[in-house]
């Protein structure tokens, strides 16, 4: 086959072909002359190129050289699917259940989904089994979607499949978090620790028992009731404290679904930073900064780097806690290593700071949060409230919801809290921030 020089693709492009348009786009990305690239883009999607299409499409979700347009990044997944892309037909399906709140297009986003199952794309492969667990249990379907997955080397399944085989099958239950524990996943080691221990005390927790639903023999496609998050069959909440309230819903994640959260937030972690009270933007460099009363490490996970599996526990935390996703901020997770610790503080927004007016702008005053503990601590790391007296213990899968705000909206001076010193072993946490009304964090 002929292979064209750059030189080529320059000249084939100015004269209108699609596919060396693409090439060139693709060079100056490499290149990272972003500008350049979105022309080539631009130019080959308006040619129906279904690569062109896909990569203009991802440039428009992820913000890549252009302002972030989830509307149009949609429409262009749709169209390069609808030209032959399964790659692309996944970001739709993908995105749409991101972004579709009300869940009407479930349909559509199946749909896609299929298209993408069935051109084997592991990504989709992967939420497949993810989801499909987390409904239904590990059925005899959802092993051998896991085990495919598994034998083709990808961590996430070999966790999973792990998990589900540790009430029938340890032996090979130790297998499989073997080999997802020699690939640093997390908290293949607790698991495989779990395993261990004679009573399995540990694996109601690691992955809830569930009834398998009717249909669960069905294998002609997607099921839109894998994207329906359900409330854990074993969830329990304590009440600690009335006004303001705290409370502990226990058995809100299952391992899996833990170990997911720290797995997609480990690449972005970098250390935790405060708001500044000098600053007027919250959009600028000036408006966090390190602080001696923050030692963790942490990462936000807004809309354009979360996927379907962290959306659906995104959505199920939200089940659990009554509160509307759509008034929630994005994900915050936090990682404490021994000696790390997050000195008492408020969630609300000060009224009295500059930066105040602007952040709350967008929802209004921080009223709820929800503290995910996605891993157990060896000693120390609770979450402690000292003018209640209180301290909530991290363990794996529990979440502690508190009040910022009394009744009448005004912030509640005794929400104060603070993550505690981890005296032995690693603490992650999830913080979920919920505003007084709807938010733009599911706009992107």
């Amino acid at each position: 086959m002929h292979q064209h020089s750059l030189e080529d693709h320059q000249r084939l492009a100015e004269q209108g072909d699609a596919q060396s348009q693409f090439m060139l786009s693709q060079f100056c990305f490499q290149q990272r002359e972003l500008a350049q690239m979105l022309r080539w883009l631009r130019l080959a999607a308006d040619q129906a190129l279904p690569a062109a299409l896909d990569a203009l499409g991802y440039c428009l979700e992820k913000g890549m050289g252009t302002d972030r347009d989830m509307p149009a990044a949609l429409d262009h997944y749709r169209r390069a699917a609808a030209a032959g892309s399964d790659q692309a037909a996944y970001r739709y399906a993908d995105l749409l259940y991101r972004c579709d709140l009300p869940q009407t297009r479930s349909a559509e986003i199946c749909q896609h989904w299929q298209q993408a199952v069935a051109a084997g794309l592991p990504l989709a492969l992967r939420a497949q089994g993810f989801l499909r667990m987390l409904a239904e249990g590990p059925t005899a379907a959802v092993l051998a979607l896991l085990q495919e997955m598994a034998q083709q080397g990808d961590p996430v399944a070999q966790f999973n499949l792990g998990c589900c085989l540790a009430q029938t099958d340890a032996q090979a239950a130790g297998d499989w978090l073997q080999q997802a524990a020699a690939k640093n996943y997390p908290l293949a080691s607790t698991a495989l620790r779990a395993l261990q221990v004679s009573e399995n005390r540990h694996w109601p927790v690691l992955l809830p028992e569930r009834q398998p639903p009717a249909n669960v023999g069905n294998d002609h496609g997607m099921q839109t009731s894998w994207l329906m998050p359900q409330l854990p069959p074993g969830l329990r909440w304590e009440s600690l404290h009335q006004q303001p309230l705290v409370s502990v819903a226990h058995g809100a994640l299952s391992m899996p679904e833990c170990a997911y959260m720290i797995h997609l937030a480990t690449p972005l972690m970098r250390r935790a930073q405060v708001i500044s009270a000098d600053a007027s933007d919250p959009g600028s460099q000036q408006a966090s900064m390190e602080s001696r009363v923050r030692t963790s490490d942490s990462t936000f996970l807004p809309l354009q780097v979360t996927d379907m599996i962290s959306h659906y526990i995104d959505r199920k935390i939200s089940l659990v806690t009554g509160i509307d996703i759509d008034r929630s901020e994005p994900f915050s997770v936090l990682h404490y290593q021994p000696g790390q610790y997050y000195q008492p503080h408020y969630d609300y927004f000060d009224p009295a700071l500059p930066v105040a007016a602007r952040l709350l702008r967008d929802g209004g005053q921080r009223c709820a949060s929800a503290v995910i503990y996605l891993s157990d601590v060896d000693a120390g790391g609770g979450t402690g409230f000292p003018e209640l007296g209180l301290e909530v213990p991290a363990q794996l899968g529990s979440l502690c919801l508190f009040h910022n705000c009394r009744p009448d909206g005004s912030v509640e001076p005794r929400s104060l809290h603070a993550g505690l010193p981890v005296q032995r072993g690693d603490k992650w946490v999830a913080t979920k921030w919920y505003r007084e009304s709807v938010t733009s964090y599911l706009q992107g």
